[in-house]
């Protein structure tokens, strides 16, 4: 069995989509479709992946603490009691909510799974990125570090890229090299016309300890 702890990036500055999103209520909070918000979306989604061999920990919600009562009042429409809320004083990107949220994790002493995703996206086929994300979840249990992407179709400054090198045997994942990072316009136009199969960073689903010890590495003499 492979317990898993999800964790949901819910950040953000509502600016993509104003007026409708503001800086008090960024897009993750909005209902674009349906009654339910992208958020709650995201939260179900990460329910859904609850199985006979994935055993379901409580969800870890990174969020800025001016959000913390939008979060809060969402997560109890949906009825949902095991849930932790971690809260930022400020904006500080991918890196240190990881951080965050992976210290809070190996608390426990139990080094589960982080299954790591934005609350802003919208998933059309959530069957198949369940199934998906199943197998993205076996592979993070052997201690690798997963990345699920998609193949872009044009040059985004807003987004990071990696770069898919070899397929493992047996197996729909390749090892990886990173492209950049979010990149400048220069470095998406030579991803896009170089024509070389890269995946846009979506999700990452690292074990809780080895994700903190690896930013421990990199952190070493700043």
């Amino acid at each position: 069995m492979i317990e898993i702890r999800p964790v949901i990036l819910c950040g953000g500055s509502g600016t993509r989509l104003w007026p409708l999103s503001r800086a008090g209520f960024p897009k993750q909070f909005l209902s674009l479709q349906g009654k339910t918000s992208l958020f709650q979306n995201a939260v179900q989604r990460m329910l859904n992946l609850a199985s006979d061999e994935i055993h379901f920990q409580g969800h870890i919600v990174v969020t800025h603490e001016e959000h913390r009562f939008i979060a809060l009042e969402q997560l109890r429409e949906m009825q949902l009691k095991q849930a932790s809320l971690l809260l930022k004083p400020v904006a500080r990107n991918t890196a240190a909510a990881l951080t965050l949220a992976a210290l809070h994790a190996s608390q426990s002493g139990r080094d589960t799974v982080l299954v790591v995703t934005p609350s802003d996206h919208h998933v059309g086929d959530v069957n198949a990125f369940v199934a998906s994300l199943t197998e993205a979840v076996r592979c993070a249990s052997t201690d690798a570090i997963t990345i699920m992407g998609i193949r872009p179709t044009r040059a985004e400054t807003g987004y990071g890229y990696v770069q898919a090198k070899q397929l493992l045997q047996g197996a729909k994942f390749f090892t990886s090299d990173p492209i950049c990072g979010k990149a400048d316009f220069a470095c998406g136009r030579a991803v896009s016309c170089l024509g070389r199969l890269c995946l846009e960073r979506r999700a990452i689903y690292p074990q809780g300890q080895r994700l903190v010890a690896g930013f421990e590495s990199l952190s070493a003499g700043y």
